[in-house]
């Protein structure tokens, strides 16, 4: 037998236009008996059937895709994508992906990696100007004979354009260099000097630069572009600078300086005391390494020592 507790029955009594309704407020369900609990046991599967269907997020998207159908003018329509299977198509979505390999299909690289080395490079009186996109360095030691030279790969990274201008205590030696820089680091793969005797220039393919190396010109360095716009304008730039003798390191006649007259002594500047000192401020984390980037960062693999533990 079924027992409820309920609560008063309340009537209501309300006039309308001279007429009178009556509402009775039904009784609310308390408690119950076990019996009535063993009664609705039965109804687990719709309830588990219910939760699914509103909660699984990933079998309502399925069936979104298979109704998905998008024709093109051809008649192409959208490949279909199982997220059930965990060996399917949905494993090339994610599972090749690497944050380190950010370059456009042109070839070209994205503003972090820009911005990334051009941080890397920048300091006071000196003038950075990388490429867009990544290049090869090749290798090859040249000689009188009209043969062509056979080229070895040595090392993949960013060009970069360094002009120092002589002007700080650090570099007071005006100077032109080329360096390749790493791609997730900014680390230095390898830079030379640029002097009269380098002769940059692109051979019979735009994307492939030559140069003869400042501390042998016997021996030859090549750049080889992945993007053909990129490796024009980073020539362009070259010759620009070469342009300047004293970019390259050429002397040239000294100006006399007449009628000067001598420097007063420049009064000593007092040192800011730590309290007039600010804290950093707009400060923006560029570049980190960790020990997992050994396998995808040559500097790292070749400058940290292969031991399981490692000094900080």
């Amino acid at each position: 037998m079924e027992h409820y507790q309920s609560k008063t029955n309340t009537i209501y009594h309300s006039f309308q236009n001279g007429n009178v309704k009556t509402c009775e407020e039904k009784p609310e369900q308390i408690y119950c008996d076990p019996e009535i609990v063993r009664k609705n046991s039965n109804n687990e599967k719709h309830a588990v059937q219910v939760i699914m269907e509103k909660y699984d997020s990933l079998r309502c998207l399925n069936t979104q895709m298979d109704n998905l159908q998008i024709s093109s003018d051809s008649g192409d329509s959208i490949a279909k994508v199982s997220f059930d299977d965990s060996n399917g198509p949905s494993d090339d979505l994610n599972g090749d992906y690497d944050e380190n390999n950010s370059v456009f299909e042109n070839g070209e690289l994205t503003e972090q990696d820009i911005v990334q080395v051009e941080v890397f490079f920048r300091s006071h009186k000196t003038y950075v100007s990388v490429c867009r996109c990544l290049a090869n360095l090749y290798f090859s030691t040249s000689d009188g004979n009209e043969k062509k030279n056979e080229w070895e790969l040595a090392r993949t990274g960013i060009p970069v354009i360094l002009l120092d201008k002589g002007e700080t205590r650090a570099r007071n030696k005006r100077m032109l260099q080329i360096v390749l820089a790493e791609k997730g680091s900014g680390f230095v793969l390898w830079k030379d000097v640029i002097d009269n005797l380098s002769n940059y220039k692109a051979e019979e393919s735009s994307t492939f630069h030559t140069m003869y190396l400042s501390s042998d010109h016997r021996k030859m360095a090549g750049l080889s572009f992945d993007s053909a716009e990129a490796a024009e304008k980073f020539l362009k730039e070259i010759e620009q600078l070469t342009s300047d003798p004293l970019n390259i390191c050429l002397s040239v006649p000294k100006q006399k300086k007449k009628g000067l007259k001598p420097l007063k002594k420049k009064e000593k500047m007092k040192q800011p005391r730590k309290s007039e000192i600010s804290t950093p401020c707009c400060f923006e984390h560029v570049t980190s390494v960790a020990l997992d980037d050994k396998k995808k960062l040559f500097s790292m693999a070749t400058l940290v020592p292969s031991g399981e533990k490692v000094s900080s």
